[in-house]
């Protein structure tokens, strides 16, 4: 957390120098953190939306965006917009017409077929013997996650794939639920320690490798019922965020927090001044939450 902060920083600094040479630096500039509530494919369709939308009011704000902390289908939306960045994973051409691919998607059809027929079958046949292609696969949440990827094709990227160097795009924060003691687990390609986030745990760590974005958003998704109960390779299970916290904001603050302390402790913890002179003061002087 303490590099992701002093990385992003410093690159706000060096637009502002860019644009100080030109006569345009603003005296302050404003920095975002987002929060994406719950609410199911309406909620996952309008945080694509709005986060597009205030992308084009504000041409700096992916870069200017450090953290997107998401709850349920907020969390689904956060991942569509993320992968629909132009240039970003999933290469979208026009984001609007990728955001769209969700608007029109149709996830409830794959959710109930598998739920009346594939969940209900694997109660009673067995099919760890088979070896086939797509046998012992007998879950909806399969179900779910194949027909978001077919509706947005960047969601089939790795959660912590590679990112294009020297670029900044906010950092997804993906909130579920460990069923067994009802902490956050939150996925991330950021390390979650528990410093940074008290009564949270580090999905991914625990789990012991990489997710695909589509399964990351799932997890934080799983609604009782509907979606089925995430089982995280026998190291606990995984039910929606909204169980914790439903506005994706504890998290949030959770990230200022440790902003904070990066900017106005004394110490300098997050060495701000090492990546550039008096960073840590400038920081203090213009970025405004």
């Amino acid at each position: 957390m303490d590099d992701a902060i002093a990385d992003w920083v410093s690159g706000l600094k060096a637009d502002w120098e860019q644009q100080n040479e030109s006569g345009a630096s603003p005296a302050e500039i404003p920095v975002y953190f987002v929060s994406a509530q719950g609410g199911g494919i309406r909620s996952a369709y309008w945080t694509a939306l709005v986060l597009d939308r205030l992308a084009g009011l504000d041409p700096a704000f992916e870069r200017r965006t450090f953290s997107i902390s998401g709850v349920s289908g907020g969390s689904v939306g956060a991942a569509v917009w993320s992968v629909c960045e132009p240039g970003s994973r999933g290469g979208a051409r026009d984001r609007n017409d990728c955001i769209e691919g969700l608007g029109q998607a149709n996830l409830l059809t794959p959710l109930r077929s598998a739920w009346l027929f594939e969940d209900v079958l694997a109660r009673f046949i067995p099919s760890s013997w088979c070896r086939l292609p797509g046998c012992g696969i007998m879950s909806r949440g399969s179900w779910f996650e194949r027909s978001l990827e077919q509706d947005v094709n960047g969601l089939a990227a790795p959660m912590t794939g590679p990112v294009t160097p020297g670029a900044h795009g906010p950092y997804l924060f993906l909130n579920s639920t460990w069923v067994e003691n009802g902490e956050r687990a939150i996925a991330s390609r950021l390390r979650i320690e528990p410093a940074s986030f008290p009564a949270a745990g580090d999905q991914l760590a625990r789990i012991g490798r990489d997710l695909l974005l589509s399964t990351a958003a799932h997890n934080s998704a799983r609604f009782t019922y509907i979606n089925a109960i995430g089982n995280a390779d026998g190291k606990g299970h995984l039910a929606d965020g909204g169980y914790f916290d439903n506005s994706g904001g504890h998290t949030t603050d959770d990230i200022l927090r440790a902003f904070r302390r990066c900017l106005f402790n004394a110490d300098d913890p997050c060495k701000l001044n090492d990546r550039r002179a008096d960073l840590q003061t400038w920081a203090q002087e213009h970025l405004v939450p």
